[in-house]
């Protein structure tokens, strides 16, 4: 009885509050012999009412804002997803044009997403490292990394006006890229992302220049990952940072300017050198892409008196293993027809 009772007063006092006020605001009560309990105290309730009729009566008092700040707000020109798209669905073009291949038409969105969706991180099935540790392997041999352009980031140091918001920010590579492409001009984030045409080096006032560390190769954008899951599988049989080194580059340059404005190649000498001397044994290097083509002039270079001066024998001592994931060993064909087509 002290229920129904009680569900009458309390279904009384909500129907006497104002219409206009939520149900959170109007109280609480018994009903059929269960409680219903809300979130907000009546004591909260009763302070927020006040300044809950203030902003109602703000927003209808408020003069209307000027058409052009309206405007503005959706004054965009540049859709990223749209633009990977139509990169991606060109990359497609191009390639089945110069290999004639015969497969079914598709977008890049669809290879993205899918991407996205068969990703180890993102799925229940188990990490190859996992199962390999369940098989009995551990680590052994250090590993040095040479990633491809597409997971190298690269970031602003120095940059004109135009970019003076964005000092170590992304350009190329990680959501932050995406950020700066809307945040600046096209033609500002193209004038820093170039070259001098002249030198092949820094463009006056501009630097740009490669981000460090494991973490800025594993992945171009969430979902997009290259080298994440390879990391994750070694850490699973026993690699971590003592032991698993990665040298990063600025894509846009070509191995010798690379050592001349980055000292790149010598840095790379003294990483296996090093490596050598903590763990008394050679390094085995992952290379892709056009960090393949960069392992295998180093590997050249290292050894050659007009170079890294290390003699006869040195590849031999401190490289145990050498693999190439898609790396253009061939060349890439398709460079020379824009060549002849004077593309």
């Amino acid at each position: 009885k002290r229920g129904a009772r009680g569900g009458k007063r309390g279904t009384a006092r909500a129907k006497a509050g104002p219409w206009w006020a939520p149900g959170w605001l109007v109280g609480t009560w018994a009903q059929g012999g269960h409680e219903h309990v809300q979130l907000v105290s009546n004591r909260t309730r009763r302070k927020l009412v006040l300044p809950c009729l203030v902003v109602f009566v703000a927003v209808l008092l408020a003069p209307p804002p000027p058409e052009k700040f309206i405007d503005s707000l959706f004054d965009f020109d540049f859709d990223p997803i749209e633009e990977i798209s139509k990169v991606g669905d060109t990359f497609v073009t191009q390639w089945k044009e110069l290999a004639n291949l015969e497969v079914p038409n598709f977008s890049f969105d669809a290879i993205y997403y899918s991407l996205m969706n068969d990703s180890a991180i993102l799925t229940e099935s188990k990490r190859p490292g996992l199962e390999q540790w369940e098989k009995g392997l551990r680590k052994e041999f250090p590993i040095v990394i040479v990633p491809g352009a597409t997971t190298t980031g690269l970031e602003i140091w120095r940059g004109k006006p135009c970019a003076k918001a964005y000092f170590k920010q992304r350009l190329w590579g990680t959501m932050s890229m995406f950020s700066s492409l809307a945040g600046m001009e096209s033609s500002c984030w193209l004038e820093h992302m170039s070259m001098n045409h002249t030198t092949g080096l820094d463009p006056e006032g501009i630097t740009v220049r490669p981000a460090e560390g494991l973490s800025n190769v594993e992945y171009f954008m969430p979902g997009f990952g290259i080298w994440a899951q390879i990391v994750e599988s070694l850490a699973d049989v026993g690699y971590d940072n003592s032991d698993l080194y990665v040298h990063p580059y600025d894509w846009r340059m070509d191995a010798s300017r690379l050592q001349r404005r980055d000292g790149l190649l010598t840095r790379m000498k003294h990483t296996f050198e090093s490596s050598f001397e903590v763990h008394g044994k050679p390094a085995c290097v992952l290379t892709h892409s056009y960090g393949d083509t960069l392992a295998r002039y180093f590997m050249s270079w290292v050894e050659s008196p007009a170079g890294g001066k290390g003699g006869k024998g040195w590849v031999d001592k401190y490289i145990h293993r050498y693999v190439n994931i898609g790396g253009p060993v061939l060349g890439v064909p398709k460079g020379e027809s824009h060549t002849q087509a004077k593309q």
